[in-house]
């Protein structure tokens, strides 16, 4: 388990939902822009294998922007938080402890 410390001093991008903003960031991070580079921590939802299927329906051109959102509302939305440098993980990320997992199978 770890804890993470306040992170708000250093440059974050923070998404609060799946939006226009957040669809163009995730799709120019998938076309090799490094527009991630302008910030220490990415904050917000997922571009998972199900989410990235409307993405991809976008960057080809088949639906719009609008369309696009609208669809990813079907899907499970789960947040992560992008650490983008060590210094960052080494000042704000702490280990607190482990368990273990019990396997049945």
């Amino acid at each position: 388990m770890y804890e993470v410390s306040n992170f708000e001093k250093y440059r974050v991008k923070r998404f609060t939902e799946a939006n226009a903003d957040w669809l163009n960031f995730v799709c120019d991070c998938r076309n090799g822009k490094n527009v991630y580079c302008n910030y220490d921590v990415v904050v917000g939802n997922v571009a998972d294998d199900e989410v990235i299927k409307c993405v991809r329906m976008y960057m080809r051109g088949v639906w719009d922007e609008v369309r696009t959102i609208e669809e990813m509302k079907y899907y499970k939305q789960n947040d992560q938080i992008a650490f983008l440098s060590q210094l960052i993980i080494d000042e704000t990320v702490s280990f607190k402890g482990s368990y273990g997992v019990k396997n049945d199978g």
